[in-house]
């Protein structure tokens, strides 16, 4: 008898929740099925969702949660113009006094935190560091879909010297349905619920793999800085097509 495969997913998904997301949690589960995956994780801008659209976004979320697949709900937070951090299993809106104690309050109900978009430059508060799970170290949308980009590896870096639980991890930042490149593979096989799949996450028990890329939840260096240097310079081809298509 084969072995079965460590169950695979992705995160950092907007369903038509967004503003600017276009695919309903029905199609987004159907697009993931189709591929194989076991789970997604969806994390819609919390700017966007008031209190009834929570309910309706976590009660879709569990009504195609089954046979060995599950969504689970979260918001996106943003923390600055360039910073946002995901909160992957938030089911309800947190009344707290700004963004760091909303993101204060999420951890202590048990979500995962992940600041996105980020680059070495970028300025995350100590306070927000100290209760972050991961960073984001590859986002499709904004790198390429093959490989990363050299940014994010390097902000990692930096503040896991200061806070060594830190875990890096690639999300998809999909609004349209078109942005696959990176799946989260678990290390081991569970039963597939939210609680163990975040469960796994949290305890960095997961890689990130993408078709010419892939790095462990605590990268190490060597050849893989050639392969973020590489993606840096796609992403940077990228960035200035799309400058000159606006």
């Amino acid at each position: 008898m084969g072995q079965v495969e460590p169950a695979r997913g992705v995160v950092h998904v907007h369903s038509a929740f967004s503003a600017d997301g276009l695919l309903s949690i029905d199609e987004i589960a159907h697009r993931c099925i189709e591929r194989g995956l076991s789970f997604a994780a969806l994390t819609d801008h919390a700017e966007d969702v008031d209190q009834a659209a929570m309910h309706r976004l976590v009660a879709a979320c569990e009504s195609r949660s089954r046979d060995g697949f599950v969504l689970i709900p979260g918001l996106e937070h943003r923390l600055s113009e360039r910073v946002h951090v995901l909160a992957l299993g938030q089911k309800r809106l947190l009344d707290a006094p700004g963004v760091v104690r909303t993101l204060e309050a999420a951890a202590g109900a048990g979500c995962m935190l992940i600041a996105s978009h980020c680059a070495i430059d970028s300025d995350i508060p100590p306070r927000v560091l100290e209760i972050l799970s991961a960073v984001e170290i590859w986002n499709v949308s904004r790198h390429t879909r093959f490989l990363p980009a050299r940014g994010g590896l390097a902000a990692y870096r930096e503040w896991s010297r200061a806070y060594p639980n830190l875990l890096a991890i690639g999300g998809l930042d999909m609004h349209s349905g078109g942005e696959w490149g990176c799946e989260i593979v678990l290390e081991r096989n569970c039963e597939i619920t939210q609680e163990t799949v975040l469960s796994e996450l949290r305890a960095g028990r997961f890689r990130t793999r993408g078709r010419f890329a892939s790095f462990d939840s605590r990268p190490a260096g060597g050849v893989r800085d050639a392969i973020f240097a590489v993606g840096g310079v796609l992403a940077g081809v990228r960035e200035a097509r799309d400058r000159m298509l606006r």
